[in-house]
């Protein structure tokens, strides 16, 4: 062998996902269901879907095996539907004063109940989420830091109940506290009611439930089903307002 040549280079493994690869199928179902749910112009839905798969495949060589890969994909379609509301004014730009205040009422309730500093940041992920999707009527309402306080006090709760821990005294009495409806995402108004009216009870019970902001673990727990059915009846029951939706004339058709 000449000392001066060098040996063949080890073929690089396949880092990237094949589209029957069932674990890449997952993740795509799960932002599918995510953004279709919240943006209701296919169209839109479509390039969001679009740039997160694309973001998947470019992290496919961690995502693979990683444990966190379907909180990665939900997280990565949420902020797309927040950036998406954000440029049309439907909910608080960044650095947004009203929004901040409420962040940090939520994080009041939330960083000294819960121990772990990653679970608390899930939380007031999950509640700025929800305070985003409802942002229309929050906005210069009154009432908006007590329901923040609300729905961060449940998810405290809800996060107790599912280590099976003890809440903490303060939270003692607060065990059924209710998660405050404030209606429908913006962009889904008119014939929507008649249209989910239509939809299998599951479904309907699964898309009401996101809509008031709920996550899907929430959802899985609450109708006690496995995480990935309520991917699926989310996605289908949407599937099925959207084309309800485009027959009594709103949206965008997609042929």
């Amino acid at each position: 062998m000449n000392r001066n040549s060098l040996p063949a280079e080890p073929a690089m493994p396949d880092i990237t996902p094949a589209d029957d690869d069932p674990k890449f199928m997952e993740l795509v179902l799960i932002i599918n269901a995510i953004i279709r749910a919240a943006v209701p112009d296919t169209n839109d839905a479509d390039k969001l879907v679009k740039q997160v798969e694309a973001s998947i495949r470019v992290n496919w060589c961690w995502l693979r095996d990683d444990a966190g890969a379907e909180i990665w994909a939900s997280r990565l379609s949420n902020n797309k539907v927040i950036a998406y509301w954000q440029k049309r004014g439907h909910i608080p730009a960044a650095g947004d004063p009203e929004f901040n205040k409420l962040i940090a009422v939520a994080q009041s309730v939330i960083d000294p109940n819960v121990k772990d500093f990653r679970d608390a940041e899930e939380l007031v992920s999950d509640v700025s989420l929800k305070i985003c999707l409802h942002w229309y009527m929050l906005q210069n309402n009154p009432l908006a830091e007590a329901w923040t306080r609300k729905v961060s006090r449940r998810k405290v709760i809800d996060h107790w109940r599912k280590k099976g821990a003890k809440l903490p005294d303060n939270f003692l009495g607060d065990e059924d506290v209710e998660d405050p409806d404030l209606g429908s995402p913006p962009g889904l108004g008119g014939d929507l009611g008649d249209c989910k009216e239509q939809l299998p009870g599951n479904w309907r019970r699964a898309l009401e439930l996101r809509f008031e902001g709920w996550t899907y673990q929430e959802i899985a727990d609450e109708m006690k089903v496995p995480l990935g059915t309520v991917f699926g009846w989310i996605q289908r029951a949407f599937a099925q307002l959207r084309l309800c939706m485009t027959e009594k004339g709103y949206g965008p058709t997609n042929d």
